[in-house]
């Protein structure tokens, strides 16, 4: 009966923590999914940023492109009029559908300064349906504007075109080439004359050139020898 209750115990405590342990891992869940929801609109909205911003940028480039493109078509035609013709269809064929309607273009004229030709400015505005980002708006309106040198020959009749200032994006003229004399720097231009780096007069070999070993002079010495001959002398004496 004892080994009963102590079996009944053990069961009993085991029970017990096991409870605790799985009412541990039910609150960690929950505070998970209260995470999960409280960061989901959050995430959402990071993202849709990301997607508006991406398509404002790539429409403000469109638009730019077209107002580059408008200028240039019309800059090139002979009457205000033809120039506002070319330049609406150009602008028309860069942007397609991307407009809500169609794109507004509006020309002007830019008189010739004293350094140079005229301008043909375009200014072209597009809007954007944008109601798929509510935090910027239905829609949005982008605007660009260019303008496109007048080559100086050509008669360029503006007519009814208005009167405007050249922009500080305008695009350069295209300067007229001069027969002008290429003058070198002076770290280029060479010596009048060479510079003698030389020491001595020149034509003039040196007696014992600079470097060069010498041998020293070497005495010769004669020996004299004198040999003395001696010749004997005998004296004989006759009797008579």
């Amino acid at each position: 009966m004892s080994r009963r209750i102590r079996d009944g115990h053990s069961a009993d405590r085991a029970v017990r923590t096991a409870r605790p342990a799985r009412a541990a891992r039910t609150a960690d869940a929950g505070v998970s999914s209260v995470e999960v929801v409280l960061m989901t609109p959050l995430i959402v909205m990071l993202i849709l940023l990301i997607v508006a911003l991406g398509v404002m940028v790539n429409v403000r480039s469109e638009v730019e492109g077209a107002a580059r493109d408008a200028a240039r078509a019309g800059s090139l035609q002979g009457t205000g009029q033809d120039a506002a013709t070319q330049a609406e269809a150009a602008a028309a064929a860069d942007l397609g559908s991307r407009c809500q309607g169609s794109a507004t273009v509006s020309s002007a004229y830019v008189p010739p300064a004293a350094d140079g030709g005229g301008y043909y400015k375009v200014t072209v505005a597009c809007t954007v349906d944008m109601s798929g980002f509510g935090m910027f708006g239905a829609h949005q309106t982008f605007s660009q504007t260019f303008a496109a040198p007048i080559d100086p020959l050509q008669n360029f009749h503006p007519g009814n075109l208005p009167t405007s200032t050249a922009p500080s994006g305008t695009e350069p003229t295209t300067p007229v080439p001069t027969n002008t004399q290429f003058s070198a720097p002076s770290w280029l231009t060479p010596t009048d004359q060479p510079t003698d780096t030389t020491t001595g007069t020149p034509g003039q070999i040196p007696t014992t050139p600079t470097g060069t070993d010498s041998l020293p002079t070497t005495a010769t010495s004669t020996a004299t020898t004198t040999t003395t001959t001696t010749t004997p002398t005998t004296t004989s004496t006759a009797g008579h």
